[in-house]
């Protein structure tokens, strides 16, 4: 009865969650241009095994191009509010377009917020492609300019659309690489 008690005071409580994803993709032997990418956060209840998870935040990315002489890293931001009891995962797949050939996808059930509201981790992709060893250290794929466009896009489409949510974190995302890295007026005037 006592473990039962503590183990629930072990539990964190309600609140914002966030969580910095660095995915890493190994380099290939083809070369990898305006890739699309779609993250997700999702929260399931693991009493209930045949409840299904809830989509919590959805990142996509589209028109990045990968380094042709190192691995690629890409570095997206996830955020939700935290429910009791509820644990969390993050997916992730990589296509040549959307609705294209599958190139990369997470291997496994990738857990996170395990007793932590704010979590910084590092994701090794698995490749469906042939991969070769790189040249040099990995490389942070420029995704400032390529997030501004997809996102002021999306969100002028998403205005007449029905998912204001996708909506929101559209513009997060975007605001968080602003504010992140020095950024072109010209963009932020734009918006």
């Amino acid at each position: 009865m006592a473990a039962l008690l503590f183990s629930r005071l072990s539990m964190p409580l309600a609140g914002p969650i966030k969580c910095d994803v660095v995915f890493s993709f190994p380099l290939t032997t083809e070369k990898l241009e305006n890739i699309y990418i779609d993250a997700r956060l999702y929260e399931y209840d693991p009493f209930l095994a045949d409840a299904s998870a809830t989509l919590l935040d959805h990142v996509e990315l589209e028109g990045i191009n990968f380094s042709a002489t190192s691995d690629s890293l890409v570095n997206i931001n996830f955020s939700a509010t935290r429910k009791t009891r509820m644990k969390y995962y993050v997916t992730a797949r990589t296509y040549s377009t959307k609705g294209g050939t599958l190139y990369f996808y997470i291997n496994g059930f990738q857990k996170i917020f395990e007793l932590v509201d704010t979590e910084n981790i590092n994701i090794a992709m698995t490749s469906k492609l042939t991969t070769k060893k790189p040249d040099g250290d990995p490389i942070n794929v420029n995704l400032i300019e390529k997030m501004a466009r997809f996102s002021i896009s999306t969100a002028r489409l998403r205005l007449y659309g029905r998912d204001l949510k996708a909506l929101i974190s559209c513009y997060r995302n975007l605001l968080i690489l602003i504010i992140g890295k020095q950024f072109m007026l010209s963009v932020v005037m734009a918006i």
